[in-house]
């Protein structure tokens, strides 16, 4: 038997680097507007950064400009966004952009959390409309489309399709298609030996002649899936593990969803507490 849940379904895309910081469309586009209230009543600021902004346009287009991208910018590696002027004027354009809205977002008065909401959705929008993101203002993409004679612009095409039909529309940061559970991912054998609304317990069949007494009972992370420990034969902590006769437990976590807003830390450290008595009576 392979080890796939009932509690094994796709994630819904977080606009955040993880779920404990991410925001909802809703909260960024409030976030947005509120920036934009302060600056309606607060014109001084928004007055002095565009100001100042306007002036270091003049400078990127006359070629006096010294603005870089910041250290660690992957974004802007290619050479062209160096040598051509063209490309080069047009990043710089856009970083002077990007640092004035910034700089707006500190110049309003604004309490310390809605000033980083403020921000972190300021970067989802900058960052959005960077030129590395437009086909005809990229110097890369455009290299890689004329270089695979177009191939590029059309697998392009059926990655966004497949991400607008299987990923709400966010960017997939991995091609999952050639993965199965059970098939290719989480092979080793298991079952559920127990289940609770909040998770499942799986055990792994020995395959050994003899076992440890005491179980291993593994807790994921509720952001991630439980097979990140028996990513496949020859790769599994838990393939390594049975075949050194410990008993090997781990949780796979419910998916939560409106239902459950009132689950809180103190809900998932009765379930670890749960598992473990589980196992231990197995």
């Amino acid at each position: 038997m392979t080890t796939s849940t009932s509690f094994d379904r796709d994630d819904p895309p977080i606009l955040g680097a993880n779920p404990f910081v991410g925001l909802t469309r809703t909260q960024v586009a409030a976030s947005l507007a509120r920036v934009g209230q302060r600056a309606a009543v607060e014109p001084g600021a928004l007055l002095a950064t565009g100001l100042g902004a306007l002036g270091e346009l003049v400078r990127v287009g006359v070629g006096r400009s010294e603005v870089e991208p910041a250290k660690g910018d992957r974004r802007f590696t290619a050479r062209a966004w160096r040598e051509n002027p063209v490309f080069h004027r047009l990043m710089q354009a856009y970083l002077v952009e990007q640092r004035a809205a910034h700089r707006l977002v500190d110049e309003v008065e604004l309490d310390k959390k809605s000033r980083d909401r403020a921000h972190f959705a300021m970067s989802l929008l900058t960052e959005a409309v960077s030129p590395t993101n437009n086909l005809l203002t990229n110097p890369n993409a455009l290299a890689k489309a004329a270089q695979t004679r177009g191939q590029s612009l059309v697998a392009g095409a059926r990655h966004l399709a497949h991400d607008v039909r299987h990923n709400g529309g966010m960017p997939s940061q991995v091609d999952t298609r050639p993965f199965e559970v059970g098939r290719n991912l989480a092979v080793t054998p298991g079952q559920v030996v127990y289940r609770t609304e909040v998770f499942e317990l799986i055990q792994y069949a020995p395959s050994t002649t003899q076992v440890h007494s005491r179980p291993l009972v593994v807790v994921p992370p509720q952001i991630n899936k439980y097979y990140i420990t028996d990513l496949a034969q020859g790769r599994s902590l838990v393939e390594s593990t049975v075949a050194a006769g410990i008993q090997y437990f781990t949780l796979s976590w419910r998916n939560p969803t409106s239902e459950q807003r009132d689950w809180n830390l103190d809900t998932y450290a009765a379930a670890c507490r749960e598992a473990i008595e589980v196992a231990c009576d197995i």
